[in-house]
């Protein structure tokens, strides 16, 4: 569910690291995985169902105009359809953000009160992304804006918007993961 924003962004390939790039402070994959599951047992995290969700590109800088004009074509908004699974919802592994393609290491995490901020680097092959999640949740939707930099001095920096919304029971046993989106691109822009 969530996944699909960064998985999203691997598929883009804005930015292929060529310098060393400097670490960020760890935040354990340990630490994040227990506040999602302490959420989820206090009954303040998502739940289990079919949840659609889209994905827009708001914003992308520090590449020519043409290859964001092709970027926001190809990519336009893409809408999912996933299934959020009950052992998914009470046994959140750290992944959940950052989906399972991406070597991610958190450098902040906090999620409480209706409100997340997040931040990581993912390497994605040759691709080293420090992304920028905030925004708000309930346990049947959720509105993120995700700011992505590529790391390097060809880094491209792109703004996301992904929202949510649980729409009822999931449609079929077994239906794709969160990270797997079954859904169409609508290539719509709103410029």
């Amino acid at each position: 569910m969530i996944r699909t924003g960064f998985a999203f962004l691997a598929l883009s390939a804005l930015a292929a690291c060529s310098a060393e790039p400097e670490e960020p402070a760890i935040v354990s994959h340990d630490e994040v995985a227990e506040t999602m599951r302490r959420l989820a047992n206090e009954g303040e995290f998502f739940r289990a169902g079919q949840w659609e969700s889209t994905s827009r590109i708001l914003n992308i800088s520090n590449i020519s105009e043409s290859e964001a004009a092709e970027l926001k074509a190809r990519i336009g908004a893409q809408k999912f359809s996933t299934c959020l699974t009950q052992e998914e919802v009470t046994e959140p592994d750290a992944d959940f953000f950052s989906g399972a393609q991406s070597d991610c290491a958190y450098a902040g995490f906090r999620m409480a009160d209706g409100e997340i901020e997040a931040s990581m680097r993912c390497v994605t092959g040759d691709i080293v992304q420090d992304n920028e999640l905030t925004g708000t949740y309930a346990s049947d939707r959720y509105d993120f804006t995700l700011t992505s930099k590529g790391v390097g001095p060809e880094g491209a920096t792109m703004v996301m918007d992904i929202s949510a919304r649980r729409v009822g029971d999931c449609t079929k046993l077994g239906s794709a993961r969160p990270d797997e989106p079954s859904g169409e691109n609508d290539n719509e822009t709103d410029d």
